[in-house]
């Protein structure tokens, strides 16, 4: 273990070239770290709430450790860290509210769990390409970016890592690369305008973009998804048109785009499984009729509650009701066609007697007894032919 005191009088404590202490004297308006320093230690500075003024951290360090800096909300201007680091550990700058700016070197492949969580200050925000992650609650309450470019190469977005960026605006793009958004990872972001979702994504997050009040036109969920999440684009309100959800869906969660008031039209797959609750509650500018697959199993309550413009039926009662009418359209039919074979036959059995009448003889009894029950009388049978008259 090493202890060197700088010209501000700022007693450094380092082991095996870590920082791991420091002891800083009132006055201090600015921290130099020193040189062959190649990592921060966990908690080294963190709650030195009477450190004002810029941070300067060496080429020579590696590593920012987790609560390197947390607290230090003194600490203003531009924060600047060097190519050298290549990781930034969790809640490493956790609430230095008084930065204004923030570099983050492209040499730096993940940014840790809420490494800069509630660094209010900032109002600009550059992930290099290098970036691979975005750790959860990453930069939750920044609210003063106004915003946000994601890099290709990062491949996934941990949850809450933009909560309550508010500040952030215009069009946010989604690149190709991510294809899992955590939970509430832009939750209350109300200031973006536009979302583009790319074709990669299998599942969107519970209330991942929940609040996101700003965000209007329509909204393409690509087929690849396969699960969204509950509460994912509640309050969305400026969302506009047709709602398509892709064949890939097996399952709505609860109040996924509940308040989403500015949705026109509803186009719901036959593999779906499951809407649930408060799904799409107070969806009041729906309209139409909306055919509930035979698929679904499970209906929450309120699902369509306060959708007063829609009519929801199962496509089993449409399919049944045009069945009943076909089979009644069958019966009108068979029974005419019996009708009608009816009728051919009482005119052919008609024909058949008069034909046989005319055939018959005077006196011609066609074999039939003649029993008078009078003896006195004559028997004209034709089987007595030798009375005569």
């Amino acid at each position: 273990m090493v202890e060197i005191t700088n010209d501000q009088g700022i007693k450094f404590i380092i082991e095996e070239g870590v920082l791991i202490k420091a002891v800083i004297p009132d006055g201090v308006t600015e921290l130099i770290i020193p040189e062959d320093v190649v990592g921060i230690g966990y908690r080294a500075f963190a709650g030195c709430y009477g450190l004002t003024g810029k941070l300067v951290i060496p080429d020579s360090v590696t590593k920012i450790g987790e609560d390197a800096f947390s607290g230090c909300s003194g600490l203003t201007g531009k924060l600047v860290i060097p190519d050298s680091v290549t990781e930034i550990g969790k809640y490493a700058f956790y609430g230095c509210s008084g930065y204004t700016e923030l570099v983050i070197p492209d040499s730096v492949t993940e940014i840790g769990k809420a490494a800069f969580e509630r660094c209010s200050g900032f109002t600009e925000l550059v992930i290099p390409n290098s970036v691979t992650g975005i750790g959860v609650r990453a930069f939750q309450g920044c609210s003063g970016f106004t915003e946000l470019v994601i890099p290709d190469g990062v491949t996934e977005i941990g949850d809450c890592a933009f909560y309550g960026c508010s500040g952030l605006t215009g069009e946010l793009v989604i690149p190709d690369s991510v294809t899992e958004i955590g939970a509430r990872a832009f939750y209350g972001c109300s200031g973006f305008t536009k979302l583009v979702i790319p074709d990669g994504w299998t599942k969107i997050g519970d209330s991942a973009f929940s609040g996101c009040r700003g965000l209007t036109g329509e909204l393409v969920i690509p087929d690849g998804v396969t699960e969204i999440g509950d509460c994912a684009f509640k309050y969305c309100s400026g969302l506009t048109g047709e709602l398509v959800i892709p064949d890939s869906v097996t399952e709505i969660g609860k109040a996924v785009f509940e308040g989403c008031s500015g949705l026109t039209e509803l186009v719901i797959p036959d593999g779906l499984t499951k809407i649930g609750d408060s799904a799409f509650e107070d969806c009041s500018g729906l309209t139409g009729k909306l055919v509930i697959p035979d698929s679904v199993t499970e209906i929450g309550k309120y699902a369509f509650y306060g959708c007063s413009g829609l009519t929801v039926q199962r496509k089993s009662r449409v399919v049944n009701f045009f069945k009943r009418i076909i089979n009644a359209i069958v019966r009108a039919l068979k029974s005419m066609v019996s009708s009608i074979k009816g009728i051919f036959r009482v005119k052919h059995t008609n024909k058949a007697n008069a034909k046989d009448s005319k055939n018959l003889k005077r006196g011609d009894s066609q074999g039939i007894y003649l029993d008078n029950r009078d003896d006195n009388k004559q028997d004209y049978s034709p089987r007595d032919n030798s009375r005569r008259l």
